[in-house]
Order: C-alpha cells, then structure tokens, then sequence
C-alpha cells in the first residue's frame, strides 16, 4: 500500500448505507433451519446425523449474514426436535457463532430465543459489545455497534431463532478489522485533478456548466449527455462517467470547485493494463462543511469510509482492476487519486483428497492471459522438452493416487497438489477396525461374528451391534439385511466412523454390499455378563448387568428425572434409545437385571435396555456369592452365574484352571479373567 494512505484501527463512519433507518433480520429455527444451510435439511436424532455440521455453514437473512463454525466438542453442532415443543433447535456445543451485519451497516442488537442450556451453564463470550442472559432458558441479549459479532460457547446452548436489529455504521461502529482510514498526507498514483484540468479532461463536452449570473446566461456546455459513457484516461487509468436516461439533474462538470458533480448513474475506474488498484482517494471538498458524498453511494467491490477530516471519501479492498462507484445522489468531487501495488499472481489446483473413485481437478490463475501446463507424472511442466506437459484447457479426472505439477507461462508462477486415492485397509477383525481413523476405507473380515442385537427406527435408520471374538462394533445403515442373532462370515468393504466416541462402520455407495459375506440366522446371542464395572470394556456389545435403581431429578429443570443402574460406586445412566418402553416397570432402590447394549455418552457411558427383569447378583470385584471376600465359593457362584445352577456332583467341573482336584483360589482369577478379561 502506497504511504498516502495510512489505515489505523480506529472506528470511523463507515459511509455507505441504502437506508437511514433500523432494520431487522430474523434466523427462525424453529419455523426455517432445515431450509437455511446448504446440505442440512433434516433434523439429528439419537440414531441419525442428518443435521449435523461437520464444517462451517453459513446462511443470509437481509443482508445479515450467520455462520456456524465447527466444534471444538465431541458433539457435532446439529439441528434437534425439542421434545417439549417438538421444534427444530439450534443445538451449539464448545462452538463459535459469526453475524455479519450488511456492508455500511451496523449490528445494534441481537435478541436470542434460547430453548435449553448445559447442565452446567457458561453464557458464550463475545467479541466486541454486551451479552446479557445466555445461561438459561428464556431470552438472551446482546448490545452494541459493530459490523461482526462472534459468540464463543464453551458449554452447549439450544436455540429457537436469533432477531438482529441492524442500522447504519456510525464513527463509533467497531469494524471487526475493517478499514477505518485517516487523511491521505501524500499524493502518490494517477490523479484525476477535475478542479485543475477541468479544461483539459473530457474534451468531448463543449465547456462547464453553471447556473448563470448577472448578464452571464446558464449554461449546460459541461453536462455529460445521457444515456451514453463518457471516459477520459490518465497515465492508462481511465475515468468514465453513465448517466443514464431521464435522470433529472444531468452529471456535470460546474463552473466551481468542486468541479466534478455527479446525481445519479455511476463512475467506473479502470486501471492501466495490467495493473490492479490497491487504493483510491475521492478527494470532496476544501472545507468539511463543503464536502458532498451521498452516504448512498456503493461500491462493486470492496469498502469506503469517510476520512477523518469528513474532505475525503477512501475505498480500499482486495486489488482489482476496476472499481465501479454507483451514485445514489449529489456527489461532488475535486480530484481522485488512484494507488497501485504489485500484483502477486497465483495458481491454484483444487479438487478432492483424499477421494473414493475419482475426482475432477481444476487449475485457475489469477492472470487474465494464462498459458498454463501441467503433469501428473511428477515430472516438471515447466520443461520446454518435456512431452508429458499438457496444456490446460478444462478441467479433467483423475481415477488414481497421482501429483498434479502446474506451470503458468504468462506469469512463470508453478503450483502442485497431491491427490490421494482411498485405498481399502485390510482388518482381520473387528478390532483392527476399530483402530482405524475416522474416514478410512477397509476391507474387513468377519469370522463368526454374531448380530447381537440390530434395531431400526420407525425412520428406516438401522443400527446393528455386530460381535467377534475381538471385539464389538456398530454397523450404522450398512444397507446390509442383518437380524439380532445373525451369524455372519466372510469380507465386506466400509468406512471407518466415529460418533459420539462410539466406532462405527458406514456405508460407502457402491462398494458396501453383502456379495462375500454369508449372512445366516443363529442361535441367540449371550450377553457379557460383567460386572457394572466393567461396562467401557464392553461398549456396543450385549452386556447383562445387576444393579439398584437410583432416580434423580435435573437441578436446572425439576420436571425431569433420569433413571441410572448403580452398583458400588459405579452407576450409569439407563436411557431408552430403542423406544421399547420398557423402563416403567423401574422402581427406585430395587434390584433389577437389565441386558441391554452399552454406548458412549459425553465423558461417561449409557446403558440402552432390551430386557429388565427384577431381581439378581451383583458381581462385584470377583466376590460372586456376596460373603465379602473371594474364595473358593465364588467359582461355583460365578459359575452358576453363567451356565446355570451346577447340578453335577463332580465338583471338578469348576476347576477351571485345569490343575486338578478341588476348587481353589486361582480358579476365581482364571474363570473370572476368562469372563471379563484380566482381572484388576
């Protein structure tokens, strides 16, 4: 930027506006989310991401725009039916939230209507201005005078619709790093001096124009004719002047400083070949008072604001070669003055990598008069000999992992992207699987796996808990036709995902399918009887657990209870994911057997119902028959737990261990290692 032009971060009057007067721009997300952001038209539930953000999302409503910005949470931010109203929400977890008022425009409030908040509630932090309210349910409010306001959450807030009150920018409005410029004290670049070379510039109109005085008649030898453009070029920068048809007061060069006067049609700048403008001076008037720019007045590009001293009017934005000025009413202008800076050319190749089975690549330059070539060979297009280099002419495909290496004649600038091919990872098991990281494609081997439980929602969304002997997973709308108790072998391609801390394999279109795989029904599935304990080391698996009902009631929501399992020090919440309905029969502090499916929730785990029976052993520690200690009792214990009362009168069924004779202590550890793992 040339030193004539010195922006400091001070708010200033950012001039250019449409309206005087305040508006209003509604995001209703409970009348219109599904319809705001691009790729989400339904809601999440607790079995489907349908309304989650996995990137930031924008959405505009008069001229204000929203965006959401990713999570920093495990939760995705998403779009929920809110069970007492049964409407959409806006759910927001550990994420950021961006307005952005119109350009010239100033957000002056922002009213939240807030559905529900965390349990343990933090208003969001914001940038610039006041927020008052955000830690419950009800109405939020933020004041201020900024063109950007940004909300950062660091608990989850729900949200029904947010009303933005915006108005036009002031000498206090805080620009969000903006331009907020001071008077220009050198003049440097092209000048368009109309009050010194009025005579000289446009000499296709006949003279000035004035008003006349005295003996001295009107005159309108300096008014541009409409409905044409009239240019005048300066060091290969040139000026034009439209004034369109039936505009009542004619654009004109006057008689008197200053000698530009412009009431309606537009002033286009274009700079010399070339070149790209990086900042332009509409010098007004001598004295402030004087000054005439109509606040109006926008720009194709970029953004103006009113020098300090009000005698100058300053555009600035990305470099451009043309910069036109639409005039909304009396404008009068003494001189302009036009900056250049280097122009830094690029060359851009885009396209998607990792990608499944192929993706289109396309290279873009910024010079206007590119020649570009390019390899995916690795070699270097740059190589006047070399063979391989072809010359760009649309965009093209690739099938297979490979370099793009792209050269620009016209500016000698080079680029190169790497574009990589998913290639199926092979997993032995379902444990090799799970280790795998999100996104990854796998070939995945299934060796007497067992469906132990599957459910789909009255939606069609299916989820099926699949077991082998490594471990468990969830196979989340496979579109494979998989029924509780299915025994299935062989090999299936999916994708690596990871919800909510929960693994799961997905679909990939045209490679998951059921061709190798031998789908067949089986004996019922047995549920990991373990200790409650013990339930992270069997997440998505059929666990039978014991324990006493606990109810608690939601500190912030009275109304709400929540039903947990509790054994020991150890409780986990009992949430009824599968819509069974089963839950009714819990009564607080009886003992209940419960079989069910155990996921992950937030920092601790959930236990999903499908069978509640009243009644049980609580397995604690090893100590089975519940005596307080471990001994030889608890192998006939634990083992009964398991298979059944032992009948036999051949007490070297329970020798676990395999040395001989009766039961002792190291069969506790053997049966109980082979039950639940190595035991602590």
């Amino acid at each position: 930027m040339n030193k004539f032009l010195r922006f400091s971060f001070v708010a200033v009057l950012m001039a250019i506006c449409n309206v005087a007067f305040a508006d209003e721009a509604k995001f209703d997300f409970a009348a219109n989310g599904l319809t705001m952001f691009p790729g989400i038209t339904e809601v999440s539930t607790s079995d489907s991401h349908a309304g989650d953000f996995t990137e930031a999302k924008s959405t505009v409503v008069n001229g204000v725009t929203l965006t959401v910005n990713p999570t920093a949470s495990g939760a995705a931010n998403r779009f929920w039916t809110n069970y007492n109203s049964n409407n959409v929400e806006l759910r927001i977890y550990s994420a950021s939230i961006d307005f952005t008022a119109p350009t010239g425009k100033a957000i002056k409030k922002i009213v939240f209507d807030i559905t529900g908040v965390n349990k343990s509630p933090e208003a969001p932090t914001v940038n610039i201005g006041t927020l008052t309210g955000g830690t419950e349910a009800g109405t939020a409010t933020w004041e201020g005078n900024a063109t950007k306001v940004i909300f950062t959450h660091t608990k989850s807030v729900f949200y029904a619709s947010a009303t933005v009150t915006f108005e036009t920018a002031d000498a206090n409005t805080d620009q969000g790093g903006g331009i907020t410029p001071e008077p220009p004290v050198e003049e440097e670049g092209i000048v368009f001096n109309f009050d010194d070379n009025y005579a000289t510039l446009f000499p296709s109109l006949a003279g000035v124009s004035s008003s006349g005085s005295g003996d001295t008649p009107a005159s309108t030898a300096g008014d541009f004719p409409v409905g044409e453009t009239v240019s005048e070029a300066v060091d290969g920068a040139t000026v034009s002047i439209y004034t369109p048809d039936g505009q009542k007061t004619p654009n004109r060069i006057w008689s008197a400083p200053p000698r530009l006067r412009l009431y309606g049609g537009s002033l286009t700048i274009n700079a010399p070949s070339g070149q790209k403008m990086t900042g332009v001076v509409f010098h007004l008037a001598s004295t402030k008072s004087d000054s005439k720019w109509n606040e109006g007045n926008t720009f194709s590009s970029g953004t103006g604001a009113l020098a300090v001293d009000g005698k100058s009017f300053v555009w600035a934005g990305d470099p451009t070669g043309s910069l036109s000025v639409s005039i909304a009413g009396n404008t009068q202008i003494s001189k302009i003055v036009i900056t250049f800076g280097a122009v830094e050319h690029s060359l851009t190749i885009s396209g998607t990598t990792p990608f499944e089975e192929s993706t289109t690549v396309t290279i873009t330059s910024t010079s206007s008069s590119a020649s570009i070539y390019y390899t995916i060979d690795g070699s270097d297009p740059a190589d006047e000999s070399n063979t391989n280099a072809i010359q760009y002419t649309a965009p093209f495909e690739l099938t297979a992992t490979a370099t793009v290496k792209a050269f620009d004649e016209s500016t000698g600038v080079s680029a190169e992207k790497e574009f990589v091919k998913k290639e199926e990872v092979a997993c032995a098991n379902i444990a090799e699987f799970n280790a795998l990281n999100k996104g990854d494609n796998a070939i995945l081997t299934l060796t007497n796996a067992k469906a132990v439980y599957v459910w789909t929602s009255d939606k069609g969304t299916q989820k099926a808990y699949i077991r082998d002997a490594s471990g468990c997973t969830v196979f989340f709308n496979t579109g494979l036709e998989i029924n509780t108790n299915d025994d299935i072998n062989g090999t299936v391609i999916l994708k690596k995902d990871v919800y909510n801390k929960l693994d799961e394999a997905i679909k990939i279109e045209g490679k998951t399918n059921a061709d190798n795989l031998t789908i067949q029904a089986g004996e019922e599935a047995k549920p990991a009887v373990i200790p409650l304990d013990a339930v992270p080391n069997h997440v998505a698996d059929l666990i039978q657990v014991v324990g006493s009902i606990v109810v608690k009631t939601d500190e912030s929501d009275p109304s709400k209870t929540y039903t947990y399992l509790k054994s020991g020090e150890t409780e986990y919440q009992l949430y009824d994911s599968f819509h069974l309905d089963n839950m009714g029969v819990l009564e607080a502090d009886k003992t209940y057997t419960i079989i069910g499916i155990a996921e992950p929730y937030k920092t601790t785990f959930e236990i999903y119902p499908i069978t509640i029976t009243e009644g049980g052993v609580e397995i604690i520690n090893g100590d089975i028959d519940g005596n307080g200690e471990v001994n030889t009792s608890d192998v006939t214990a634990l083992y009964n737990v398991i298979f059944g009362t032992d009948t036999t009168t051949d007490k070297s069924i329970c020798d676990v261990d395999g040395t001989g004779g009766d039961p002792n202590t190291s069969d506790v550890t053997a049966l109980y290692n082979i039950i639940f793992g190595t035991a602590e």
